[in-house]
């Protein structure tokens, strides 16, 4: 049997089923003339011309299309994304104007468009400066006046006297809160008090100063400086308290007429501190209810007597050298006082006088 090729894909067939089949490969349609059908290009290849234009100088035209697309795009996503981030920061200013500055004021808030721009207020000017009024008694937080300073009395504005001239003070009937000797009295002052007061302050006495308040009715005595130099002091406190804080010395004289009261020589003798010691031949004489020395007594020729009142105590905490002390009762019959003594030197004395 005679084969031909298939004139569509070359494919061996026989001469007879040429002009009565199709070819089974590329579908060829029998040809009644016997010519060949033109071959159709297989599936899946593209033309690599199709689509080119004719003219050979329109190419670099059409290669720079996607490029200038690119570019549009760019921009107008560039432009957009500007858009937005303005957008952005006006709603956050928006929620943000409230919110303080650092310096603790208000920020600014945004005007609508169509708001008019307020003008900012005038600082208020300053009033002048007049006269300070004091407010009225009764507006509240008001303050009363404070009462004036008292004028002071003459007699308490004395210059210290002329040693050896004898001063005399008289404080009068009524009853004062406080008094203290107006002047120091280093340099043989001489004193004389008389009247009331509250609490009398006793000023230091030294070489040979005398002060006799026996006539100066205290509620409190206070005596801080020493008592030096063949000093004398005379002191007054009926049912009061006397405080004596410094050291009696040198030969000086206490007196103290407290009946019903209290008489305390404060402080101690310990190492160097001498407290309230009385030392070196100084005479100290006590009517009192009570009576304590906490300082040491002491000295050649020291002499403390004590009178107790009703209901008395008296305590000493150290008797040492050749100083004498001794007490009493004011009245014979009185129950006995209690009596508590530290150490007594064997070369001094602590008795009962009869």
């Amino acid at each position: 049997m005679a084969t031909v090729a298939c004139p569509g894909c070359g494919l061996p067939r026989a001469e007879s089923e040429l002009g009565t089949k199709e070819c089974p490969v590329c579908h060829a349609a029998p040809s009644a003339t016997g010519a060949a059908p033109p071959r159709r290009a297989k599936p899946g290849h593209a033309d690599p011309t199709d689509g080119l234009p004719a003219d050979a100088s329109e190419l670099g035209a059409r290669r720079a299309d996607p490029r200038s697309r690119a570019l549009v795009v760019g921009a107008a996503m560039f432009f957009f994304g500007a858009l937005a981030g303005i957008g952005g920061v006006i709603v956050f200013q928006a929620f943000d104007t409230d919110k303080p500055k650092p310096d603790g004021t208000p920020t600014e808030v945004a005007r609508k468009p169509d708001e008019p721009n307020p003008q900012p207020a005038e600082p208020a000017k300053p009033k002048p400066a007049g006269p300070e009024v004091a407010p009225l008694p009764h507006e509240p937080g008001a303050k009363p006046d404070p009462e004036p300073d008292p004028e002071p009395d003459p007699k308490l504005l004395l210059p210290p006297p002329p040693p050896g001239r004898v001063t005399i003070i008289d404080l009068g009937p009524n009853l004062l809160d406080t008094f203290a000797v107006p002047f120091p009295m280093k340099k043989g002052e001489h004193v004389i008090l008389k009247g009331k007061v509250k609490a009398f302050k006793v000023p230091t006495l030294d070489a040979g100063a005398v002060l006799d308040a026996s006539g100066l009715e205290a509620t409190t005595v206070t005596a801080i400086g020493k008592i030096d130099g063949h000093s004398t002091l005379k002191l007054n406190a009926p049912n009061g308290t006397v405080h004596i804080s410094g050291k009696v010395d040198g030969k000086s004289v206490v007196e103290i007429n407290a009946p019903g009261g209290e008489v305390k020589f404060m402080y101690a003798t310990t190492g160097t501190k001498e407290g309230s010691k009385i030392d070196n031949g100084s005479t100290v004489s006590i009517t009192a209810r009570v009576v304590e020395f906490k300082g040491d007594i002491t000295g050649t020729g020291t002499k403390v007597s004590v009178v107790l009142t009703r209901n008395a105590w008296i305590k000493v905490a150290s008797v040492s050298g050749k100083a004498a002390v001794e007490y009493k009762s004011q009245a014979a019959g009185w129950s006995a006082p209690d009596v508590i003594v530290g150490s007594v030197a064997p070369t001094a004395a602590f008795l009962k006088k009869e």
